[in-house]
């Protein structure tokens, strides 16, 4: 069944990551992460507040993340968050 659907970016990039990193298309991998969801026991959903979707990184005063740092960081989180959802 065909749906056309607008992801936030980082979504989109974390839906595209994955795709990269597991040969699979992005249609592939969004219907994996909807059906590990819906087969997960049922708990409220925390939706991120508007001022900080998806906060990992504390920011430190004077600390200057240069931003291919940033790029690293966050593949390294989208490799941790898929390893993650293979268990």
């Amino acid at each position: 069944m065909r749906l056309t659907i607008s992801l936030d970016e980082d979504l989109y990039g974390f839906v595209k990551s994955l795709s990269r990193s597991e040969d699979l298309s992005m249609s592939q991998v969004v219907n994996t992460l909807l059906r590990r969801v819906a087969e997960a026991p049922a708990s409220p959903i925390q939706v991120p507040s508007a001022a900080a979707p998806w906060a990992t990184f504390e920011a430190r005063k004077g600390v200057i993340v240069h931003p291919d740092e940033a790029q690293r960081l966050e593949a390294e989180e989208d490799e941790a968050r898929l390893e993650a959802f293979k268990k």
